[in-house]
C-alpha cells in the first residue's frame, strides 16, 4: 500500500515537472521567436541607419554623394549605377526603408510579443521617436513611412525586399513615386539641408538601441570603425 502511495506520488511530481518544463521550453522557444522575427532586425537597421547618419554629419564629401540627382531622373538609372556611382544615396534610402518595416512589424506585432507590458510601451515609445524625428519639417509623412514599411516587408519569404528588388522598384516611375519623400529626404541632406533634424533621428536611433541592447549594435559598430579610421586623417565634424 505504501508503495503505491509513493508511487502516485512520483508520478505526480513527474507530471508536473515535466508539465513546468514545457511551459519553460515554450517561454525560451517564444523569446527566441521574438528577438528573430521582431527585435533583431529592429536592432540590425536602427544600428545601419545611425551609422548612415554619423556618417553624414561629419564627412561633409561622403554626404556630398546624396546631392548629385533628381527625383526624376533616378528612375532612368541603368543598374550600374545603383551599384557604383549612386550606391552610397541609394543604399542609405534602403536601409532607411528597412527601419521602417521593422519597425512597423514590431507595432503589428506587439500584441502577440508577450513582453512586460511596461516595456512594450517603452519599445512603441522609442520606436514612435524615431518615426517622430524623420516626419518632422514635412519630412517622410507618418503614413508614408507605414506605407514604405509594407513595400519593402517581403511576406512570401519573411525577410525586407533585397536591395537590388529596391532599386529595380526605384526604376519604375510609378512605384518610385511611392519612396520619392525618403529619396528627397536625403537628397535634402546632401544639399546641407535637414542636419539638425539628422541628428535629432540619430539621438533618437541611439535611445531604441539603449533600449533592445543597451545600446551595444551601436557600439560595437562604433568601435568597428574606428579601427577602419585609425590609420588615416580623422574627419572634422560640422559645426553646430
Amino acid at each position: 500500500m505504501a508503495s503505491a502511495v509513493i508511487g502516485a506520488v512520483a508520478a505526480f511530481i513527474v507530471a508536473i515537472l515535466t508539465v513546468i518544463l514545457a511551459r519553460i521550453g515554450d517561454v525560451r522557444a517564444e523569446r527566441k521567436r521574438i528577438k528573430n522575427d521582431y527585435l533583431s532586425p529592429l536592432r540590425l537597421f536602427a544600428e545601419e541607419v545611425h551609422y548612415r547618419t554619423e556618417d553624414m554629419l561629419t564627412r561633409p564629401k561622403i554626404r556630398a554623394l546624396l546631392a548629385g540627382q533628381e527625383l526624376e531622373e533616378i528612375s532612368g538609372q541603368p543598374g550600374e549605377w545603383f551599384n557604383g556611382q549612386g550606391c552610397y544615396f541609394t543604399s542609405s534610402c534602403y536601409f532607411t526603408a528597412c527601419l521602417f518595416a521593422a519597425m512597423k512589424r514590431v507595432r503589428e506585432g506587439i500584441p502577440y510579443l508577450r513582453m512586460k507590458r511596461a516595456r512594450d510601451t517603452e519599445l512603441l515609445t522609442r520606436i514612435l521617436s524615431v518615426s517622430h524625428e524623420f516626419l518632422d519639417d514635412l519630412g517622410i509623412f507618418y503614413v508614408i513611412q507605414h506605407s514604405i514599411g509594407e513595400q519593402m516587408w517581403d511576406h512570401g519569404a519573411n525577410r525586407v525586399a533585397t536591395y537590388r528588388g529596391f532599386c529595380e522598384a526605384l526604376q519604375d516611375p510609378a512605384r518610385r513615386a511611392w519612396f520619392d519623400r525618403l529619396l528627397q529626404f536625403y537628397i535634402d541632406v546632401g544639399r546641407g539641408g535637414r542636419l539638425e533634424q539628422l541628428r535629432r533621428a540619430q539621438r533618437a536611433l541611439e535611445s531604441l538601441s539603449r533600449l533592445l541592447d543597451d545600446g551595444a549594435a551601436i557600439e560595437a559598430r562604433k568601435r568597428a570603425e574606428a579601427l577602419r579610421w585609425k590609420d588615416r586623417p580623422r574627419p572634422r565634424p560640422l559645426a553646430d
